[in-house]
C-alpha cells in the first residue's frame, strides 16, 4: 500500500457491504459480487520477494516473501537452488539481515500492531526471541561484526533511547543502554567507524530534518555535530559511511533543493557536495577503497542505479547500471517490509537488489557490477496465467496556481469510457512510485482506469514542492485534486466523468474526507482507509512518541489548534454527499482506530450512505492476504452498487 508499505503497491485496499452499518470479518462471508472470488484470487494471489541479503560467505541469500499470504522470511542456497522458509506464525516476519557468523535476524510484531520484536535464526535450524518487552518498539538499525544496534522505547514510551547487543546472542539476553534520547525526539543509530569506537547517531527532528550526534563508547560522551556547525537547520543529514575517522561521506540537503552526495568534515563543519542538484540521491553504498560508490537516483518516480568514483570532491567516471525495465524502481521502506534495496556482496562485484516496475512484481535480482550483467533471482510472479500485464505513462498538467504536478496513468483494454478511480498516497512527504500492484492490475482487468497523482507535498520533487502543503497551505494539495479531475475530464475522452473514485489511506484518507467535504459534487464514491478525519483528535491520539513528528508538517497544538479544527473534515460532515468506506485496523498505532469511528458516526448522523470495515488482526492498513481478499470482494460489490 503506497500509504503504508514502501514496495510500490498503489492499489485500492479496501471497500465494504452496503446493506450493513459496521461489520467484521466474519460478516463478510456473505458478500457477492459480479466479479467472481477466482479471479480476484488470481490477481492477489501473485506474490512479491524484496530486502535480500548476502551470507557471510556469499553461497546463500534471505529475503522475504508474501508468498504463504502474509511476509515470511526465506533462505536460498545459490548452489543447491534449495529455498526454505525459515519464520513462522500468522503475524508478519519483516527486514532480515545475515549477521557476521551466519544466523539470521529479522523482525516480527503482532496483528500489524508495530511492536517489533527481534528474532534470531540459527544456522543449526533453531530460534528464539532476543528481545523481551513485547510492549516496546525495536527498530532494528544495523550490525556489526560484534554487535547488533536499535533503538527502542524500552524505558519511556514517548522517548527513543539506543542500545546494543554483544555478542554472542543469547535467548533472554539484556540489551545495553548506550544513550537516552529526548521525548518526542527520536534516537536512531546509523553507523559505527571502522576502530569501533565511535557510533553515530541520527536526532529525529522531523521526517525532513535531524542532526547527527557521534557517541564515543569508551568515554560514553556524545557531542554534537550538524547544530553545532549549522545551527538550527531543517535539512536531513543521511550518512553513508565514515571515509576516514574525521569525515563523513552523507547525502544532504542543506541549503539545497534535492538530496545530494557530500562529505562532512566532522571537526570543522565543511560540507562539501561532491554532485550537481538534480533529482533526490537515494541509498548508497561506498566500496571498501573508500572512492568508489554505487548510489541511486529517484528520477520523476523512477529510479536509476549509477557507480562512480570521488576524484578531488567530485564523482567522476559515472555509470549507469542495467536495470530489469527502463520505468521502475528499486524498493524499500522501514520494518514494516525491509529497509534496503540493495547491499553488496564479499568481495564487491555483486549487488543483490529488488526491483519493481508496473509490469513486473517485484522481485530479487543478482547484478553482476563489473560486467553489468543481471540475473533473477526469487521468481514471484511467474505463476500467474492471464493476460499481459498493462504498464502505465506518465504525464504532468498545471494546477490552479499553474504548480506542475505530475500524474501517472493506468488505462485498461477497451474502448471506453472507464470509470477511473484517483489514488492518492499517504505521507504526505510520500511518492507514488512506478511499481507493480497486482491490486491495480485486477482493478484494470475489470475495466477501471487508475490515476495516480503525486500532489504538491509529494516526495522526490525537492524541498520547494515538498512545503507546499505545509500548514495553513494544507488545503492546496486538495485543490491540486479537484484541478486533476477537471483536467482529466476535459482532456481524456476515456474518463466517465460519472463514475469517478476517490481512494486513499493514512495522510490519503484525509486527502479523500477533504476532497467531499470541500467539493461535495467532484467524486460519485470515496474510500477512505485508516484516514486521519480531524487534526486535533489525530494528534492527541496518535503514538505519544510521533506527535511531535507530526506536527512539524500539521501545525502545533499549542499554536494551531484553530486552524487544524477548520480544515478537518470531521467538522464539514454536513457537506458530503458522496456514498463513503471507511476501513481501519483495530491496532492501529499511526491513525488510531477513533479516528474511523468518529468521522463514521457523524456520516450516518448526516445519513450520508456509508460503512466502516474493521480488522481485529491488522494495523495501519490491511496486509493479510486472507483479509485482502476480502476487501477485493466488497470493492466491486461498492462499486457496482454506487458508480
Amino acid at each position: 500500500m503506497i500509504y503504508g508499505y514502501p514496495i510500490i503497491k498503489i492499489a485500492i485496499e479496501v471497500l465494504s457491504l452496503t446493506f450493513l452499518d459496521t461489520y467484521t470479518y466474519e460478516d463478510t462471508k456473505i458478500l457477492c459480487s459480479m466479479v467472481s472470488r477466482e479471479d480476484i484470487e488470481k490477481y492477489l494471489n501473485i506474490s512479491s520477494a524484496g530486502g535480500g541479503d548476502f551470507h557471510p560467505d556469499g553461497k546463500k541469500i534471505c529475503f522475504i516473501s508474501n508468498k504463504s499470504g502474509v511476509n515470511q522470511v526465506y533462505i536460498y542456497d545459490t548452489e543447491t537452488q534449495e529455498e526454505i522458509k525459515v519464520s513462522e506464525g500468522e503475524d508478519r516476519c519483516t527486514n532480515p539481515h545475515f549477521l557476521s557468523n551466519g544466523d539470521l535476524l529479522y523482525l516480527t510484531d503482532f496483528g500489524g500492531n508495530e511492536r517489533w520484536q527481534i528474532m534470531i535464526y540459527r544456522e543449526d535450524g533453531t530460534r528464539f526471541r532476543l528481545t523481551s518487552f513485547l510492549e516496546a518498539k525495536h527498530n532494528f538499525a544495523f550490525a556489526t561484526d560484534d554487535a547488533i544496534y536499535l533503538s527502542a522505547n524500552l524505558l519511556d514510551n514517548q522517548r527513543f533511547d539506543v542500545f546494543r547487543f554483544t555478542f554472542p546472542l543469547s535467548d533472554g539476553q539484556q540489551e545495553e543502554l548506550l544513550v537516552e534520547g529526548e521525548p518526542f525526539i527520536p534516537y536512531s543509530p546509523r553507523l559505527v567507524n571502522d576502530a569501533g569506537t565511535k557510533v553515530l547517531i541520527a536526532r529525529i527532528k522531523s521526517n525532513l530534518a535531524n542532526d547527527l550526534l557521534e557517541f564515543d563508547l569508551a568515554q560514553k560522551t556524545s557531542r554534537t555535530i550538524t547544530s553545532d556547525f549549522f545551527g538550527d537547520h531543517n535539512s536531513r543529514f543521511s550518512p553513508v559511511s565514515y571515509i576516514d575517522d574525521t569525515t563523513l561521506l552523507i547525502t544532504s540537503d542543506h541549503e539545497r533543493d534535492f538530496l545530494c552526495l557530500a562529505t562532512l568534515d566532522t571537526t570543522s563543519g565543511v560540507l562539501t557536495y561532491l554532485q550537481g542538484e538534480e533529482w533526490n540521491t537515494g541509498r548508497t553504498l561506498l566500496l571498501d577503497d573508500r572512492k568508489s560508490v554505487i548510489y541511486s537516483k529517484n528520477v520523476d518516480g523512477s529510479d536509476r542505479l549509477f557507480c562512480g568514483t570521488i576524484v578531488d570532491q567530485r564523482v567522476e567516471d559515472v555509470r549507469r547500471l542495467t536495470m530489469p525495465d527502463t520505468m521502475g524502481a528499486l524498493a524499500s521502506g522501514d520494518n514494516r517490509s525491509y529497509t534496503r534495496s540493495f547491499v553488496k556482496n564479499r568481495p564487491e562485484d555483486q549487488l543483490l537488489i529488488t526491483f519493481t516496475s508496473p509490469t513486473l512484481p517485484t522481485n530479487v535480482y543478482l547484478l553482476d557490477i563489473k560486467h553489468d550483467q543481471m540475473m533473477q533471482i526469487t521468481q514471484e510472479g511467474e505463476e500467474f496465467s492471464g493476460p499481459d500485464f498493462i504498464g502505465m505513462t506518465l504525464h504532468r498538467f498545471a494546477s490552479f496556481d499553474g504548480i506542475q504536478v505530475p500524474y501517472f496513468v493506468h488505462t485498461p483494454k477497451g474502448e471506453g469510457p472507464f470509470p477511473t478511480i484517483f489514488v492518492i498516497h499517504g505521507g504526505p512527504e510520500g511518492q507514488s512510485r512506478a511499481g507493480f500492484s497486482p491490486q491495480i492490475q485486477l482493478l484494470l482487468s475489470q475495466g477501471y482506469m487508475v490515476v495516480i497523482p503525486n500532489i504538491r507535498g509529494s516526495n522526490g520533487y525537492g524541498r520547494r514542492y515538498l512545503a507546499l502543503d505545509d500548514i495553513e497551505k494544507r488545503l492546496d494539495s486538495i485543490a491540486d485534486i479537484k484541478a486533476l479531475v477537471e483536467h482529466l475530464v476535459a482532456e481524456n475522452e476515456l474518463i466517465d466523468k460519472r463514475r469517478l473514485v476517490v481512494y486513499g489511506g493514512s495522510y490519503g484518507g484525509f486527502a479523500v474526507l477533504s476532497s467531499i467535504t470541500e467539493y461535495p459534487d467532484l467524486f460519485n464514491a470515496a474510500v477512505d482507509i485508516v484516514g486521519i478525519s480531524n487534526f486535533v483528535t489525530f494528534l492527541k491520539n496518535t503514538a505519544e512518541w510521533r506527535r511531535r513528528l507530526r506536527e512539524v508538517e500539521y501545525g502545533f497544538l499549542d499554536k494551531h489548534a484553530e486552524f487544524l479544527e477548520s480544515v478537518s473534515p470531521s467538522n464539514k460532515v454536513h457537506l458530503v454527499k458522496t456514498p463513503t468506506l471507511i476501513v481501519q485496523g483495530d491496532n492501529d498505532e499511526r491513525v488510531p482506530l477513533s479516528e474511523s469511528i468518529q468521522i463514521y458516526e457523524k456520516l450516518q448522523e448526516n445519513g450520508v450512505a456509508s460503512e466502516l470495515l474493521r480488522f481485529a488482526d491488522e494495523g495501519h492498513g490491511v496486509v493479510k492476504r486472507k483479509n485482502q481478499i476480502i476487501q477485493y470482494q466488497t470493492i466491486f460489490k461498492f462499486l457496482e452498487e454506487h458508480l
